[in-house]
C-alpha cells in the first residue's frame, strides 16, 4: 500500500500495474473519470437537475477515492454517502482513508457487502457503477435502487466487446453487434446506453443519457432515470441500427434512404441507442466550470458536439484516402465551410481527425475538395 494523492485528496492504495485481483488498487488512468463525476454532479446541482440533499451509493469503491472527493466537494448537498466494496481489505482501507482526510461525519459510512445486495439495501438519488470490466451484473440492482428522477453513472472497461475486437462477447453481454471501424467508439457507447435502457425497462423505468464519453480504454455514461411505463417506452423507441459502407464511408441510421452509387456492401451494427448522447445544457455547464487544464479539451469538445443533432461522425483522413483526394485540409476549414453552408458542425471527442455534422456526405466531400 502506498500513500497517494489525487487532486489534493490523500489516500492509501496499491500503486503500480492495475490488477483486478488487487483489493485496493488505484488506477491513475481513471483520473478523468473521477474528475468528471465531480463536474457532472456539480453541474447538476447548480442547474437544479438533481434533488438535494441527496443520497449517494458507491457499490464498487475500492480505496474510497471517488467518494471522498465527492464528499469534500459537496458536503452540504449530501444526506448520506455510502461506500461499499466486497473486499474486507478494501473496506478497511476506506475507513483509514476517511480518517486520513479528516472525515468523521456520521453521514459517511463504509460497507463490506456483495455489490448488488448493497445497492438493494441502500436506495439513492445518485448511484455510480464503476466496475473492472463489464457492468452488466450490477445494472439490475442499480436501476432498482435509484430514487425517483435519480442519476445513474456507469463505466464499462470491456472495450474489446464494445468496439468490435470481440464481437461474440458483445452479442452475449450487450445483445448487440458492434462496429469495427472509425465509428466503433461511438457505436460502443450507444450499445452500452441501450443495454442500460433495456435493463431499466424491465422495471418500468426509462434511462436517458445526459453526459457520455469514451476515453482511453473505457466508456462512461450518466443517465437520468425516470419511473413510469411511458418513460420506459420512450427510451426503447430510440433503438435502431447504424449501417456503414467500407467503400465510400457513408453511414446511415435505420430508415434513412441509401443514395450511394459505389455499390459497396453495407455493414450493420446494433441495435443501439440512436438518441442524443448528451444534454447540451449540462455539457456546456460541465465545460464552463472545469478548472483542470488537462481536462479542458475533452469536456470542451464534448460541449461543442452536444450542440450537433447527428448520429455518427466523419473521419476526414479516412475520407481523403477512400475518395482519392490529395490534400487533407485543416478540420477548422472544413467546419467553417459546412457552417457557412447552413449545417451544424463540430469536432468530436472520439478522434481528433473527425467532425460531427448534419451535412450529407456529398457536402463534406465538397468541403474537403475546396
Amino acid at each position: 500500500m502506498q500513500l497517494l494523492d489525487e487532486r489534493g485528496t490523500r489516500f492509501h492504495a496499491s500503486g503500480g500495474k492495475v490488477d483486478s485481483k488487487q483489493a485496493v488498487f488505484y488506477n491513475p488512468a481513471m483520473l478523468h473519470n473521477r474528475d468528471i463525476s465531480v463536474l457532472v454532479l456539480k453541474a447538476l446541482i447548480g442547474l437544479k437537475r438533481i434533488r438535494t440533499p441527496m443520497r449517494i451509493s458507491l457499490p464498487l469503491e475500492a480505496s474510497g477515492i471517488r467518494g471522498i472527493r465527492l464528499w469534500k466537494e459537496f458536503p452540504d448537498s449530501i444526506t448520506s454517502l455510502r461506500m461499499n466494496d466486497g473486499s474486507p481489505a478494501a473496506a478497511d482501507a476506506m475507513k483509514k482513508n476517511l480518517v486520513l482526510n479528516g472525515i468523521t461525519d456520521a453521514r459517511v459510512t463504509v460497507h463490506n457487502e456483495e455489490a448488488s445486495r448493497f445497492l438493494l439495501d441502500n436506495p439513492a438519488g445518485y448511484v455510480d457503477v464503476d466496475p473492472f470490466g463489464f457492468p452488466g451484473p450490477f445494472l439490475d440492482a442499480a436501476l432498482r435502487s435509484i430514487s425517483r428522477d435519480g442519476i445513474l453513472a456507469v463505466t464499462a472497461t470491456d472495450t474489446a466487446a464494445l468496439c468490435g475486437t470481440a464481437p461474440g462477447a458483445c452479442l452475449r453481454k450487450y445483445w448487440s453487434v458492434p462496429m469495427r471501424n472509425w465509428l466503433m467508439h461511438e457505436a460502443g457507447l450507444r450499445i452500452l446506453s441501450r443495454k442500460v435502457q433495456l435493463v431499466a425497462s424491465q422495471h418500468d423505468r426509462g434511462a436517458f443519457p445526459l453526459y457520455s464519453y469514451a476515453e482511453r480504454h473505457y466508456m462512461r455514461a450518466y443517465f437520468s432515470v425516470r419511473k413510469g411505463r411511458s418513460h420506459a417506452d420512450r427510451a426503447l423507441a430510440r433503438h435502431g441500427s447504424l449501417f456503414s459502407c467500407p467503400k465510400c464511408l457513408r453511414f446511415l441510421a435505420s430508415g434513412e434512404p441509401d443514395t450511394r452509387s459505389c455499390h459497396g456492401a453495407m455493414r450493420r451494427a446494433g441495435p443501439m441507442d440512436m438518441g442524443p448522447l448528451w444534454d447540451r445544457e449540462l455539457a456546456e455547464r460541465v465545460s464552463s466550470i472545469n478548472g483542470w487544464k488537462d481536462l479542458d479539451r475533452l469536456v470542451g469538445v464534448v460541449a461543442e458536439e452536444s450542440a450537433v443533432n447527428a448520429v455518427g461522425f466523419h473521419d476526414l483522413h479516412a475520407l481523403v484516402k477512400a475518395h482519392g483526394l490529395k490534400v487533407i485540409p485543416r478540420s477548422s476549414a472544413v467546419l467553417s465551410a459546412l457552417r457557412k453552408a447552413g449545417h451544424e458542425a463540430s469536432q468530436t471527442h472520439f478522434t481528433g481527425k473527425g467532425i460531427r455534422t448534419t451535412a450529407p456526405l456529398e457536402e463534406v466531400l465538397q468541403a474537403l475538395r475546396a
